[in-house]
């Protein structure tokens, strides 16, 4: 995930500071609180509603055992999403909770991926997990696009973790995105499984994974409003971050940060112009000002060394 060889040159802000109107709502999962499901058409199971989660559930077409069901054991609100690894005659099957499709027609069953255009700062959710005989579950999120000339799909940015051991209490988990290409993508990945080695029909009957309330984050500010004119502007100038605060705005503060909250640079502001070299290394930042005013803006930062 740290392999950087093939970022492109440049820098983009993304995102708005807060008060800015952007060209659309961020995105977010939908049903990520996985407080609505439905029973498809001649199913004896239910999926969450909306169509953009599917399961191994078709499978109980051809009498396999049900692996993703509603569960009133939620973080918040009257249900959460119960994954639980299944043994169906000599075959072990996890439970498996991802964006896409199933289609029974397909070699691979399961058709994954829906689309994305956003850049998420992290993937943050809840979870309970009940191990068996030291399996372990999985939570990942892969930001992915189409590359054309090779015919593949690639990977720009990963959140993931592998969980070792049971947790009887609903635990948080906040997960930072890992870039390793620019650009925009065009599907999301979501993939959450009872079993770490799931995927190839590897684990331990019984295993249990509990989730909840599942959302990204994105580079967001304080919600205290803002008129036009005390808006800054921030642009590239010869290699370096130009940052201007309006007359009226007086002192602030500037901090660039990595993904995890870590401090990297801090620089004092006054009202007018400030050039801030970028000495860092090709990756993604997040930039907060902070005014005495109380108003703190956050910006996401795809940096790449000209």
């Amino acid at each position: 995930m740290k392999d950087r060889t093939n970022f492109y040159r440049f820098l983009v802000i993304l995102a708005t500071f807060c008060g800015w109107k952007s060209t659309h709502a961020q995105m977010q999962i939908p049903n990520g609180g996985f407080e609505n499901w439905t029973t498809p058409s001649g199913a004896q199971y239910q999926e969450p509603t909306g169509g953009w989660w599917t399961t191994l559930n078709a499978l109980r077409s051809l009498s396999a055992p049900v692996t993703v069901e509603k569960s009133t054991d939620a973080h918040s609100g009257s249900f959460s999403a119960k994954l639980t690894t299944v043994s169906w005659g000599t075959v072990l099957l996890p439970g498996l909770l991802v964006s896409g499709e199933f289609d029974i027609q397909n070699p691979n069953f399961l058709v994954q991926g829906q689309p994305w255009i956003d850049l998420p700062l992290a993937f943050q959710g809840w979870y309970k997990y009940t191990s068996v005989n030291n399996d372990s579950a999985g939570i990942a999120a892969l930001l992915t696009r189409w590359n054309v000339g090779a015919g593949r799909r690639d990977t720009l940015a990963a959140a993931a973790v592998v969980i070792t051991a049971s947790q009887a209490a609903w635990t948080a988990f906040d997960l930072p995105f890992y870039y390793v290409q620019g650009g925009a993508p065009d599907s999301i990945l979501v993939a959450l499984v009872s079993s770490g080695e799931g995927q190839n029909f590897v684990g331990q009957t019984g295993s249990t994974l509990w989730i909840d309330d599942l959302a990204f984050e994105y580079a967001t500010a304080a919600p205290s409003p803002v008129g036009a004119q005390d808006r800054p502007l921030v642009h590239m100038q010869a290699g370096a971050l130009v940052i201007e605060l309006p007359a009226q705005s007086g002192a602030a503060d500037c901090r660039i940060m990595d993904l995890q909250g870590r401090v990297l640079a801090q620089h004092p502001l006054r009202s007018g112009a400030r050039s801030i070299p970028m000495d860092l290394a090709d990756g993604i930042y997040v930039v907060e000002i902070s005014t005495v005013a109380g108003v703190t803006f956050r910006e996401k930062l795809i940096y790449f060394q000209p």
